[in-house]
Parts: structure tokens; sequence; C-alpha cells
């Protein structure tokens, strides 16, 4: 038992990786100062274009970019949710490999007669000394609507009835996969509102279920640093794009 457990805590200790580890390397891209790469951008750009004194130019110039706006417009929010669901399915997929492991630690050590009782204690000592927030956490329902373990104690014997999971195709209560016994996951909502990416793995012979949750608005805020990310390289390359092709053009007119 000693050695599942201990096992368990080498785990938990790295619960944060798999949900951290995209945001990070999007943050340490984001750390460019964007402004001042903007306006030195806006300020090329200017110089260029005010240093072209056919009239052809300006007019080329002015209708790429107006349609590269205009395109740009309607492509971000695309991209943003294409990012964003991108993103869920990644964090939900972690969250799933981490509960599944953290349920087949407990199902051993219930499986090889220990008391359920014993067994939540070192669950609950686990998950109190394990790094975890309040962003990205593991704990166990069960499926009277109550929470059992949890990194914070006071959370414990929390009710959680009427919050709900929803993977896009059916709709559970939070606590029903520990009944059913079959592991589910998906968007969470609890009654105030606030939404979780949740998955949640049955424990073998007792009605509980280990939950992993990863919160919406972390992984929102991942998506916009991806988002900025691929600005900061799109956006450079559009203006010089711009630019190149009005200059060849305007000499073609010239020319002719």
């Amino acid at each position: 038992m000693g050695t599942s457990m201990g096992f368990g805590l080498y785990h938990l200790k790295h619960i944060q990786i798999g949900s951290s580890a995209l945001k990070s390397q999007a943050l340490d891209l984001g750390k460019f100062d964007r402004f001042g790469l903007g306006f030195y951008i806006f300020v090329i750009t200017f110089y260029y274009v005010a240093s072209m004194t056919q009239k052809h130019f300006f007019r080329v110039f002015s209708t790429l970019f107006v349609i590269t706006v205009v395109v740009l417009s309607v492509a971000t929010p695309i991209l943003y949710g294409q990012l964003k669901e991108t993103v869920i399915n990644l964090n939900l997929e972690k969250n799933k490999e981490q509960a599944e492991r953290i349920a087949t630690l407990v199902s051993i050590d219930l499986e090889k007669g220990v008391l359920p009782s014993l067994v939540l204690n070192k669950v609950q000592y686990m998950l109190e000394n394990t790094l975890q927030s309040n962003e990205h956490f593991a704990c166990i329902v069960e499926n009277e609507n109550k929470v059992i373990a949890h990194p914070k104690p006071s959370n414990i014997n929390k009710d959680v009835t009427g919050w709900v999971i929803d993977n896009g195709i059916e709709i559970k209560t939070y606590s029903q996969s520990s009944g059913e016994g079959v592991p589910f996951g998906g968007l969470q909502t609890r009654l105030d509102g606030s939404q979780d990416i949740t998955y949640q793995v049955p424990v073998s012979t007792q009605p509980w279920s280990v939950c992993v949750h990863t919160k919406l608005a972390v992984v929102e805020q991942q998506a916009r640093e991806l988002l900025n990310t691929i600005g900061i390289i799109i956006i450079p390359a559009l203006l010089i794009m711009i630019l190149s092709c009005s200059f060849i053009l305007t000499r073609r007119v010239d020319r002719n």
C-alpha cells in the first residue's frame, strides 16, 4: 500500500505540468514588447510609404491594406475559436491521464482490502501536500453529491448538487460518473456559473470518482496568448507583403 500511494504522490506532484506547459511556452513568446514592435513597424511603414511620390502607390497600398484588415477582422475570431477548442482538448486529455493514474492507485489499495477510510485519509494527505492550485487540482467525489477529498480541507463535504458536465454530446451531473462507474469529461458548470475543464474516472469497489480540474479562464488565457504570438509573426509579414506587392504593381502601372 505504501508503495502504490508513494507512486501516487509522485504523480500528484506533477499534476500541474501538463496544463501549464503550453501556457508557459506561450507566455515566454508573449514577453516581447508588442506595443513597441507595433510602433516600430508603423514608423517604418509610414516612412516607406511617405517616400513614394506616385499616387498609384498610395491607391494600391490603401486598397491592399483595407482588404487585409477586413480579412483579419473576420479570420481572427475564427482562429481564436479553433485555438481555444484545441487547447481545451489538450487540457482535457491531460486531465484524463492524471485522473486515470490516481484512480488506478486508489483502486489498487481498495482491492487489497484496505479500509476506505484509511485510503481516503492517505489520499487527503497527498492532496494537501502536493503542488496544486485553484486553477488546476484533483479531488474525489462520491455519488451522493459530496466531495470527500480535496486539496483544501474546507471543501470536504461540499455539496455539488446541480453541478453538471457537458462533453458536447450529453450532459451529466457532476457526481453521476461515480455512480455509473463510467469515465466522463467535458465542460463543468457550477451553480454560480463558473466553469472548469474536468475529467472524472471512477474508482473500483467504491462509488467514488477522481476528478481533475483546470479552470476554463486559464484555458482561454492560453488560447489568447497563442493568438498574440501568432499575430506577432503574421502581422509584420503581411505588412511587408503589402508593401512589396504595392511597389511591384505600381512600377508595372508606371511602365505602362
